[in-house]
């Protein structure tokens, strides 16, 4: 399940981008 982990991992990091 490491494929998800890293999934979510990228989505956190478009989301912060998204934010700003």
């Amino acid at each position: 399940m490491q494929f998800h982990a890293q999934l979510q991992s990228a989505i956190a990091r478009w989301r912060l981008l998204l934010t700003v």
